[in-house]
């Protein structure tokens, strides 16, 4: 089971707490490490990228390259957890490599749709 029906709801993904003002998803830098170190979401995380290809699916970047910037693959959310976006829906992600990965988070930051 994969945390499908979490959507933002003022209260922490990790350990449900109230969310202090300006946090949107977790109460504390800590509740957001141990959320994406969860056994569950690495799980998802592995098996999306292995059945994509193992590749950044922006730019075709392939896992296991000469590079030190793609240093490795990025899980991203096309519709954020924020915005009712499903944690663990493979239809809400794309596997991108690091440099691609930022350049969808500008583009959300400029007010510019995520999935190009």
């Amino acid at each position: 089971m994969c945390f499908t029906e979490i959507k933002a709801t003022g209260f922490c993904l990790n350990c449900e707490k109230d969310l202090p003002k300006r946090r949107k998803k977790y109460c504390s830098d800590k509740c957001r490490d141990e959320f994406y170190e969860n056994h569950i979401w690495t799980l998802f995380r592995m098996r999306i990228i292995k059945k994509r290809g193992r590749k950044c699916e922006d730019c075709g970047f392939q896992e296991g390259t000469n590079s030190d910037y793609y240093s490795e693959l990025h899980v991203h959310h096309l519709k954020r957890i924020i915005d009712n976006g499903e944690l663990c829906n493979p239809e809400n992600v794309v596997v991108v490599c690091s440099k691609c990965h930022g350049i969808r988070h500008r583009k959300v930051k400029d007010n510019q749709p995520s999935n190009q």
